[in-house]
Parts: C-alpha cells; sequence; structure tokens
C-alpha cells in the first residue's frame, strides 16, 4: 500500500506544480517509490530552489542533495548519492576556477 500511496504522491505533485511544501513529503516516502518515480521526481525538483539557485543552495535547504538524498538513493542506491555530491563539487572546483 505504501508504494502506491508513493507512487499517488508523486502523481500529485506532478500535477499539482511541485509545490515546495509537499516535497519534503515525498522525500521522507522514497523508500517506497519506484526508481524510476524516484529519479523522475529527481529531475523535476533538483537546482529548482525558491531564489536564485547558488552552489551552497545545492548542498543544503529546499530541493538541494541533502534534502533529495533519499531520492537518490532509490533512484540508483548509495553509488548515486555519492555520484551527486561528486559531480556538485566538481562544478564547485570549476566555478571556482572560472570566477
Amino acid at each position: 500500500m505504501r508504494a502506491e500511496a508513493a507512487r499517488r504522491a508523486v502523481l500529485a505533485f506532478e500535477a499539482g506544480g511541485h509545490d515546495a511544501d509537499a516535497l519534503g513529503d515525498l522525500c521522507a516516502a522514497a523508500p517506497w517509490m519506484s526508481p524510476a518515480d524516484a529519479a523522475r521526481l529527481l529531475s523535476a525538483s533538483l537546482l529548482d530552489a525558491s531564489g536564485t539557485p547558488s552552489l551552497a543552495g545545492v548542498f543544503q535547504g529546499w530541493a538541494s542533495v541533502a534534502q533529495l538524498a533519499g531520492l537518490f538513493r532509490r533512484a540508483g542506491g548509495e553509488e548515486t548519492v555519492l555520484a551527486a555530491a561528486e559531480e556538485v563539487a566538481l562544478a564547485g572546483r570549476w566555478l571556482h576556477r572560472v570566477g
């Protein structure tokens, strides 16, 4: 029943225009999502923070790697969580050199 509830919650989130208040609850339901639903939610939410996105915001706060870690884990396992963190760190180093 939890898997079906998680699926319906993801569909409602998508239909409702990605309500920021609902994202935290959806992340808590990540263990019961299908990997495909978790990946779809990640692609819709990552870096979609309110206001101007920043490198620090990618790591903490709303729609950050920290908040979405459960979705990363469900979509692709622990390796995906580490890969996401490594990619953000790589981008940060690149931006630091360019700036």
